[in-house]
């Protein structure tokens, strides 16, 4: 668990001192800057601090289930190379759309590798192309990777905790 900790760190620390840096060479502009929204075929618009704090918080999200997705598989095979190949995996599929996606489409928002391309989620798509699902949204993301992440602590807690009574 400390190295999860640990990798964490590592991940978040050059993102916010390029954050930092880029705010002091460039400034941070006006944080009231509109951008337009779809959600359930209604466009609205979302200030530009409201978008980044949605966006920000939902790749912490997937952060934590990243991290707590691989304590698990270490748990289960104690092999690094299968554990890297099993996580990029699980990012390719993300990216992965087959031509017949009826099934595909009625799951689509249990999925927790959806989230990942999390910006056209929070504005509904891009601007010229809206999501082809409606109920992939902000607070469906958050839901979905909560209870992920949920899941797969109590999983490795119950690893964790079989593996002492032996």
């Amino acid at each position: 668990m400390t190295m999860t900790i640990y990798g964490m760190a590592i991940t978040l620390l050059p993102i916010l001192l390029t954050f930092v840096i880029a705010s002091c060479q460039s400034g941070l502009g006006s944080n009231k800057s509109p951008i337009s929204t779809l959600q359930n075929d209604t466009w609205s618009i979302m200030s530009i601090s409201t978008f980044l704090l949605r966006v920000d918080l939902l790749y912490l999200f997937i952060l934590l289930f990243f991290s707590i997705l691989r304590f698990a598989i270490v748990l289960l095979i104690n092999s690094y190379l299968i554990n890297v190949i099993g996580l990029m995996n699980f990012i390719l599929l993300s990216h992965y759309r087959t031509p017949t996606q009826l099934f595909l489409e009625k799951i689509l928002q249990r999925l927790p590798s959806v989230y990942i391309n999390n910006p056209n989620i929070i504005q509904g798509g891009t601007f010229l192309k809206p999501l082809a699902n409606n109920t992939l949204t902000f607070q469906n993301g958050l839901f979905v990777l909560s209870i992920y992440m949920v899941l797969l602590f109590c999983f490795s807690w119950f690893v964790i905790n079989k593996r002492q009574q032996i």
